[in-house]
């Protein structure tokens, strides 16, 4: 068997054997740099019903997200694990960051559901929205037309016509 030597004028991706053949090295696994995170809140509404032809791993993360029935909205402090989860729903829901404000006024009209011992869930039981859901719909993504995915600036004025 021959042993692999590192010749000096090949790159370091390169190797030769003892017979002078190149043998292919692997290359440096390069991870990808985290999502930027903007610290705020995000919210998260379950537009699509979650039981019929649903993969059970989406079934297990909305249930992580608290989204057990149709307009339902949770909100959660936003880091990368909240939003893997939602991207990971993000064929049945739509989410988006939204400002303090709208956070302030889910409170006072809708009320958080509550846990056991009483404590605010972050969890808003809403409406249909007035004026539809988009275009084109609950099957089509929002950047085509639809109501489905990721809201960037838009989430505000989505929740204040779930109201």
């Amino acid at each position: 068997m021959a042993t692999k030597t590192v010749s000096k004028d090949a790159p370091a991706k390169a190797a030769t054997t003892a017979k002078g053949t190149k043998v292919r090295t692997p290359k440096a696994v390069v991870s990808k740099p985290a999502a930027k995170v903007s610290g705020g809140k995000i919210a998260i509404v379950l537009i699509r019903n979650r039981t019929i032809g649903v993969r059970h791993d989406v079934v297990r993360a909305l249930d992580n997200l608290r989204l057990g029935r149709r307009q339902i909205c949770a909100v959660f402090d936003d880091n990368a694990s909240i939003r893997g989860l939602m991207f990971k729903c993000k064929d049945l829901t739509t989410y988006g960051p939204i400002s303090e404000e709208t956070l302030k006024e889910l409170n006072e009209k809708r009320g958080s559901l509550k846990d056991r011992e009483g404590k605010p869930l972050n969890v808003f039981r809403m409406h249909p929205p007035r004026g539809g859901y988009g275009h084109k719909g609950i099957k089509v993504s929002y950047q085509d037309g639809g109501c489905l995915g990721l809201r960037r600036k838009e989430m505000d004025a989505f929740l204040k016509k779930m109201m």
